[in-house]
């Protein structure tokens, strides 16, 4: 079992690390995999709302969607610095397409799917 934050909801895996958002907690958390340490937070919940959808990017950022928010944002790699990449209603969680640098994000309360191309840096 793993031990996780108080309303944990998405969840995501990059370089053997685990990572979720919480929706109550209004933070993003490195997980242990093993059960073992407790949940690592960033730090950032002052900038979110109700966080839902996480994935990780090639180069480390974080992208995360925050439902109540109506936000998806992208977290630097360091952990420390935080953009909005797109305002849009309710996005659920989200998917990363790798392959052909698209993001996925299910706008839950429109009943559809926008999909943005990342740019490659």
């Amino acid at each position: 079992m793993v031990k996780a934050p108080k309303g944990v909801n998405g969840i995501t895996f990059f370089r053997g690390k685990m990572f979720a958002v919480s929706w109550t907690m209004h933070e993003v958390y490195e997980l242990d995999p093993t059960g073992k340490a407790a949940p690592k937070p960033f730090g950032l919940s002052y900038s979110f709302t109700a966080l839902d959808g996480i994935e990780v990017l090639d180069d480390g950022t974080f992208i995360v969607s925050d439902f109540v928010g109506n936000k998806i944002c992208a977290i630097a790699p360091d952990r420390k610095g935080i953009r909005t990449l797109a305002t849009l209603k309710t996005p659920a969680d989200i998917g990363l397409d790798r392959t052909r640098s698209l993001l996925y994000v299910p706008q839950f309360e429109h009943k559809r799917v926008v999909v943005y191309r990342l740019r490659r840096e």
